[in-house]
């Protein structure tokens, strides 16, 4: 304890006294326990026992043993470890819970027991290539495609040339060739390269040529032709029944220009022909007019021939020709005269059956070529012209007109007595009537009445509608009055020349 000092004789108070003996103590008390805390020792000598860890045994992990549990449990599994140096595997045996050492690689498979959907092939099926099917997919897409003979497909189908420009050098055009050493015979026609089925009444088997090309560059595809068959009309009207080659008018509609009919097999729309039937008819529509064309240039004939049999280079065949005959045109009109002409059987001997010369219209017919009237006819038969009533229900009549009016016509009258009349059109007179006999025939003069008392050979006249009155000139009247033949002559004086 500290010596505390005094004032004199009086020593300090007791309490203030006490106080500084505790803070000493604190003091003492505080620097002991530091050096205990700070002791590592075990100053209390305490054991793991007493800490619960006394069956640890103090080993680094790195040398710690393997614990008899452990080995106990090892023990149950493993009966060898591959080495290192083995080259077969070891395999972990999922029957015994064992890794067996030293196994082969089929025995290590089997041993295994995978399965494909244990790598992920589940869908896999256990077929060679060789025997491998076609999929489900595969066969969609094959189905758009035409892979052999018996393919059929839907759809266009584009055969397109490898490049554009068309040039000379090099080929760009893309086609199909088709092949054939056989004839088309009756009935399985093995040379048709091409078939065209029309599978509804209405159908069109149509082949297009397409313009898809303009000199701006803007492609507008239209047809510019077609060539194909087709039987009912486009409205189911009328039967068509033809092959036809169609082109645009100036519409843009398809129009045809040629065909050739085929006829029905039966009454309502089958298919078929004979030689009889086989016709060409042209319905073509140009430009400018209708008809069929046939170009060439002046001083050449152009010619649309009619042959027998099959044609040959020296037309033997030749039996018809329509010609823009070799006249040279010349002007105003001259030249290129129109000529139907004639061959023999031997396709010779081309004969003028009909001429017609453009500049003037003038016709000559029956070998007539430069004709000398508006109707030149010539000939060698019987009868140059002859008109041909076919029956007396009809007329055959010839006649002569202005303007387009008929004003006089000799004819055989619509009855059966063949006689001839020439008679004034526009009022329906007869002016002289020939009547039809065996032998000698009367005549009629001024009517159509025929009053021949049983006479042959004879002439009847009528009476006079009007007498005349006046007198002539430069000649004479003869007439019939109340049945007598008066003659007026020019100074008035009337002569009877035969009483009634």
């Amino acid at each position: 304890m500290a010596d505390y000092p005094t004032q004199g004789t009086k020593p300090w108070d007791e309490p203030l006294k006490a106080y500084i003996d505790d803070q000493d103590a604190l003091k003492a008390d505080e620097a002991h326990l530091t050096a205990h805390t700070d002791d590592t020792n075990n100053p209390h000598s305490v054991t793991k026992s007493q800490v619960g860890l006394g069956n640890v045994d103090n080993t680094s992990d790195s040398s710690k043993p393997i614990s008899a549990t452990q080995q106990t449990a090892l023990d149950t599994k493993v009966t060898g470890l591959a080495s290192a140096t083995d080259d077969l595997p070891a395999v972990f045996d999922g029957t015994t819970g064992k890794l067996i050492k030293q196994k082969t690689y089929s025995a290590f498979k089997t041993l295994l027991a995978l399965v494909k959907g244990d790598v992920g092939l589940g869908n896999v099926d256990n077929t060679a290539d060789a025997s491998k099917p076609v999929s489900t997919a595969q066969a969609a897409a094959d189905s758009l495609r035409v892979l052999k003979a018996g393919d059929t497909m839907t759809g266009d189908l584009l055969i397109q040339s490898s490049s554009a420009g068309g040039g000379n050098t090099s080929d760009s055009t893309e086609r199909i060739e088709l092949q054939t050493y056989q004839r088309a015979v009756n009935p399985n026609h093995f040379g048709e390269v091409i078939r065209i089925a029309l599978k509804a009444s209405d159908a069109k088997g149509m082949i297009a040529w397409r313009d898809e090309y303009t000199p701006t560059g803007v492609v507008t595809p239209r047809s510019v032709a077609w060539a194909g068959a087709h039987g009912l009309s486009n409205d189911g009207l009328s039967w068509h029944n033809h092959w036809s080659v169609e082109v645009p008018d100036e519409t843009g509609a398809l129009q045809t220009q040629f065909e050739i009919p085929f006829s029905p097999w039966d009454t309502v729309n089958g298919y078929g022909i004979t030689s009889a039937q086989a016709y060409v008819r042209s319905v073509a529509k140009h430009l400018f007019a209708t008809g069929a064309y046939a170009e060439g240039s002046a001083g050449n004939n152009r010619d649309i021939g009619f042959l027998t049999g099959i044609r040959s280079l020296d037309l033997t065949g030749a039996r018809w020709v329509l010609r823009a005959n070799s006249t040279a045109e010349s002007g105003s009109n001259v030249g290129s005269d129109f000529q139907l002409v004639s061959y023999t059987d031997a396709g010779a001997s081309p004969t003028s059956r009909l001429f017609v010369r453009r500049s003037n219209g003038q016709i000559g017919i029956a070998g007539q070529t430069n004709p000398q009237g508006d109707l030149h006819v010539g000939g060698s038969g019987t009868h140059t012209l002859l008109l041909d009533r076919a029956a007396t229900t009809n007329f055959a009549t010839m006649a002569w007109g202005t303007a387009a009016a008929q004003i006089w016509a000799g004819q055989l009258r619509n009855d059966s007595t063949n006689d001839f009349h020439l008679r004034n059109v526009s009022d329906g007179n007869t002016a002289i009537l020939l009547e039809k006999r065996a032998t000698a025939p009367n005549i009629s003069l001024l009517s159509a009445t025929k009053s021949y008392g049983g006479g042959v050979g004879v002439l009847f006249v009528t009476n006079a509608s009007t007498a005349p009155t006046t007198n002539p000139t430069g000649g004479g009247l003869l007439y019939v009055e109340a049945g007598a033949l008066k003659y007026r002559g020019t100074s008035g004086t009337v002569t009877t020349l035969g009483a009634a």
